[in-house]
């Protein structure tokens, strides 16, 4: 692809606003192509070669990521990793508003085919958190998704890219579908941005932390594969170094997952 000419992963963590635009290349390509070629699947193909685009870059970035982990400097390593996930969610970020503005702007026939898959997913999550026990289905179902990441991250690398997709095009679509209506009545363009903003905003103060639960056990688990199959294992202190990395990592994405969970119940009902 055009950007991995001159896109190296340290370029990526020190000047993650390229990942942004980089993630609005690839949302938008994936969509037009998929709807050309594979209208029938056009939802699904659309994540699917987004993720084809961006797995170069993620994967130099968590293979950089494991090399810093294999050092016994533990706040070095952390600090490392805080710049390799803001370059991820610079990279979501890009997705999440390609994904918005092509709902909010595209023709509805184009959209209902593009997005069908993340508009029945929509359905079913606002009949869920309707419930008495919002918190705990909420809570278990992103446990489930943070398990597919990790699962994901360790068993094909990048691999955890795709849920972060496909969340970003969920997103898109539920910020996507308020954007439309609140323009429909037309507007300057500050109008149209203020909408737009807003539209994002409903979901960021939940959002954030719930996406930052998935990248980071992504990234957990993708050092850990990363480290195996380099046989880090071998040198004992390495390794120990990795899995005490790997294990923070984790109890972190976890923690992150009940504190989303208490927001998206308790706080942006109010808000």
């Amino acid at each position: 692809m055009v950007f991995e000419n001159f896109l190296s992963a340290k370029l990526a963590e020190k000047q993650s606003w390229i990942l942004f635009i980089a993630g609005i290349f690839y949302a938008v390509l994936g969509a037009l192509i998929s709807y050309l070629f594979f209208p029938a699947d056009a939802s699904i193909v659309m994540v699917f070669l987004t993720v084809l685009g961006s797995a170069y870059i993620m994967h130099s970035i968590i293979e950089l990521e494991e090399e810093v982990d294999e050092s016994k400097n533990e706040v070095k390593s952390l600090y490392h990793h805080s710049l390799a996930l803001k370059a991820f969610f610079a990279l979501f970020l890009g997705f999440t508003v390609a994904y918005t503005l092509m709902y909010g702007f595209l023709d509805y026939n184009i959209v209902s085919k593009v997005f069908e898959s993340q508009t029945n997913t929509l359905y079913a999550i606002n009949g869920r958190v309707t419930s008495i026990d919002a918190f705990n289905v909420i809570v278990s179902n992103n446990l489930k998704v943070l398990f597919v990441s990790l699962l994901f991250g360790f068993m094909y690398g990048y691999g955890a890219l795709f849920i972060l997709a496909w969340n970003a095009s969920v997103i898109g679509a539920a910020a996507g579908n308020y954007f439309r209506a609140a323009i429909s009545g037309g507007g300057g363009f500050f109008i149209i941005l203020y909408h737009f903003l807003n539209s994002l905003g409903q979901y960021a103060l939940h959002g954030i932390p719930e996406i930052a639960a998935y990248f980071i056990g992504a990234l957990a688990a993708s050092i850990l594969g990363v480290s195996i199959s380099k046989k880090v294992w071998k040198d004992q202190v390495k390794f120990i170094n990795v899995i005490s990395d790997v294990i923070i990592l984790t109890v972190l994405a976890v923690i992150l997952v009940f504190i989303s969970a208490g927001i998206e119940v308790y706080i942006t009902p109010l808000l």
